[in-house]
């Protein structure tokens, strides 16, 4: 079969870069239109959100631009970039397809505030769990093609 490449959507992660564009420009007017409050919060806002939509930014364009599939299925195994790890650089995994027993898919549970995840069963009964909130494909998908893989090992 033929190699299946997954990446993180652009589309859906720029609604987080969007997010923090907002409220470090709500932050900024704050600090130059009223000079005379107490501008802590605006400026706390200003740093935290100004620094992450930067950092997140950095690393969507870094993926993007390298062409990193965020998950690779071969017939043998599944590589899962989990993207940058400070002190670690780029983290990946390899997950062999013969040691797993099923796919599943956990939805999204907002009352638990969990993102969509791949829920992986291993045959020793163990399982992992990897996020799949912002992939170019369909989750549902995803699953039904990881299993059918895995009953094509079988």
């Amino acid at each position: 079969m033929e190699e299946l490449k997954v990446y993180n959507s652009l589309w859906k992660q720029s609604i987080i870069i969007l997010v923090s564009i907002i409220f470090t420009s709500i932050g900024i007017y704050a600090i130059i239109h009223h000079p005379e409050r107490n501008n802590m919060w605006a400026w706390l806002g200003t740093v935290l959100f100004g620094c992450g939509g930067i950092l997140f930014l950095v690393i969507i364009l870094n993926e993007h631009l390298s062409h990193r599939p965020y998950i690779t299925v071969t017939d043998t195994t599944i590589t899962v970039n989990h993207g940058y790890v400070i002190g670690r650089g780029w983290f990946m995994a390899d997950i062999q397809l013969a040691d797993i027993s099923r796919f599943e898919l956990q939805p999204l549970n907002i009352l638990h505030r969990q993102s969509p995840r791949l829920i992986i069963h291993y045959k020793n009964s163990t399982t992992t769990e990897i996020p799949i909130t912002y992939i170019s494909m369909s989750s549902h998908r995803l699953c039904d093609v990881l299993n059918q893989r895995l009953a094509t090992l079988k």
